[in-house]
């Protein structure tokens, strides 16, 4: 194959926190209505449940997120997106900008589960490895309560209500478009949203 010696720019990515969520969201909601599909991905805290204490009591068997039985994969994975977090969540959304032309907008929406929860050292590890700053999750990551039922609001304080409700928002925003949506890891990537 030869080189063209055409460049490609790399990926310019909006960084989406507790201090700009509420003036970016109506932004990521355009471009999600205009987009003619959207990339996702996620990082999470985990990606499976090996070497637990004893202490916790994990029957590890029942964690093997790469059962050949789907039934097994599917149950083990909904335990990981349980006990773990997501802590971003990359969005790209392709708007049609002529013929077989997009613009494309990145966003990187950085997240803090504030429900107790697993982290394995090795996702850990890896993420840290390339490039995540877990410093800046841990100071400007959008808090949010994990479930379908989160955490009563009387429990929750006012801008921790605003962040994770306009997480919520981006997914229905999301879902609501129709859009197609193409993943990397889908399967963990639903699992967790």
């Amino acid at each position: 194959m030869q080189d063209s010696g055409a460049k490609t720019a790399p990926a310019v990515y909006t960084d989406v926190t507790r201090e700009n969520i509420q003036a970016l969201f109506s932004d990521i909601s355009k471009q999600i209505s205009q987009a003619s599909f959207i990339a996702i991905d996620s990082e999470f805290t985990g990606l499976a449940l090996s070497d637990a204490s004893l202490e916790f009591g994990f029957n590890t068997a029942e964690w093997n997120t790469r059962a050949t039985d789907m039934r097994d994969m599917y149950k083990a994975m909904s335990s990981v997106a349980k006990t773990h977090a997501l802590v971003s969540l990359g969005l790209s959304t392709f708007v049609p900008n002529g013929d077989n032309a997009y613009h494309v907008y990145n966003f990187n929406l950085l997240l803090q589960e504030q429900n107790t929860h697993l982290v394995n050292p090795a996702s850990i590890s890896f993420l840290a490895q390339n490039g995540f700053d877990l410093g800046k999750q841990a100071l400007q990551g959008i808090r949010y309560f994990s479930g379908p039922n989160p955490m009563p609001l009387e429990s929750r304080s006012a801008n921790i209500n605003i962040e994770g409700e306009l997480v919520r928002k981006v997914l229905f925003a999301m879902i609501q478009a129709k859009k197609p949506i193409v993943v990397h890891n889908g399967l963990f990537d639903l699992a967790y949203l």
